[in-house]
């Protein structure tokens, strides 16, 4: 990024973009604020907060798919307000769950979705990292997903091989790991 603007400024159209959010509760434009926020990722795109607004934006709006990649996206970025960087990771695991059970709904177990839910929720592993306390600290989030989602599989059974996954990935964390490396 070539930009003399301070990283103050990106949050500052960042905290723009949150007070139009909040605004657009009240029946104000939502486009204002999906402004403000590209204004801070054109400034600084490994801020992840924008990203991470846009793609709830682009879900409340239907378009799962984008939202999806926006999340995707925001998860690449290193910086985002205290206690924030885990945000991307749960809303692309709730939106997965969401299809999951709109699939259910539809009369599919939603073993795809609940995959990719699986897949949305956890933090992918350093290739160079073997360590069990540096994958067990990339995994704390996850677990509280993985409940979610052994919640959501009780409450409508299906697919066996998925819930074996499921439990598979609570009691080895690791598994989850070697699971998913690319």
């Amino acid at each position: 990024m070539a930009s003399s603007l301070l990283p103050m400024d990106v949050i500052r159209f960042f905290n723009v973009s949150i007070a139009l959010s909040l605004a657009s509760i009240a029946g104000a434009d939502k486009s204002e604020c999906v402004r403000e926020c590209a204004r801070a990722i054109e400034l600084d795109d490994d801020y992840g907060n924008p990203w991470n607004d846009v793609a709830c934006e682009l879900w409340d709006a239907g378009d799962t798919t984008l939202a999806a990649r926006f999340f995707e996206r925001a998860k690449l970025c290193s910086r985002y307000e205290s206690g924030a960087g885990h945000f991307p990771y749960a809303n692309l695991a709730r939106l997965y769950l969401s299809e999951c059970a709109q699939q259910a709904s539809n009369g599919d177990s939603g073993s795809r979705s609940a995959a990719r839910y699986v897949k949305g929720a956890t933090f992918a592993s350093d290739e160079g990292s073997s360590s069990r306390s540096a994958s067990s600290k990339m995994y704390l989030p996850s677990r509280e997903a993985l409940l979610e989602l052994c919640a959501a599989l009780i409450r409508a059974p299906g697919d066996t091989e998925l819930q074996e996954m499921v439990f598979r990935m609570i009691d080895d964390p690791e598994w989850l790991v070697r699971a998913f490396r690319h």
